[in-house]
């Protein structure tokens, strides 16, 4: 994945608010509109779990990218659009087991693995756009 630093920026920065309107929802949802009372004294603290989630996210794409990048396949290496889509899936991967480990200490481990899975399907929402938007970028430059 050869994205720009602003463009991972770009990605983190979408994954947190992404994160964060998803827990205000699920407390506002769970409290019943409770948490909207007590103004912006929970939203450091869903701001926070949301940037910890995003922060392990982009440390399975790390991982994934890596993980990837070690496979000695001829036709990974040659083609880009593979290599994305591989890294995607290893790093969501490593993401649902890795943040279902840290929620079943204390046990039930499938309906953690369920909600592991759930949240990572978030996790490609801000990478889509951003790779898509840094390959036509890619084209653009190629073609002028």
């Amino acid at each position: 994945m050869n994205l720009s630093t602003l463009q991972w920026w770009a990605a983190f920065i979408l994954d947190v608010l992404i994160k964060a309107a998803l827990i205000y929802w699920q407390a506002a949802l769970v409290t019943l509109g409770m948490i909207t009372l007590q103004g912006f004294v929970p939203l450091i603290s869903i701001i926070l779990m949301a940037a910890s989630l995003s922060s392990l996210h982009f440390l399975c794409l790390f991982f994934g990218n890596r993980f990837v990048g070690s496979l000695q396949t001829a036709t990974v290496q040659r083609s880009r659009p593979l290599k994305l889509v591989l890294v995607l899936i290893f790093a969501n991967l490593f993401f649902i087991v890795s943040f279902a480990a840290v929620l079943s200490v204390s046990g039930n481990v499938l309906d953690h693995m369920l909600l592991s899975a759930i949240v990572a399907v978030t996790n490609l929402v801000p990478i889509l756009p951003v790779a898509a938007t840094g390959g036509l970028l890619d084209i653009a430059k190629s073609q002028a």
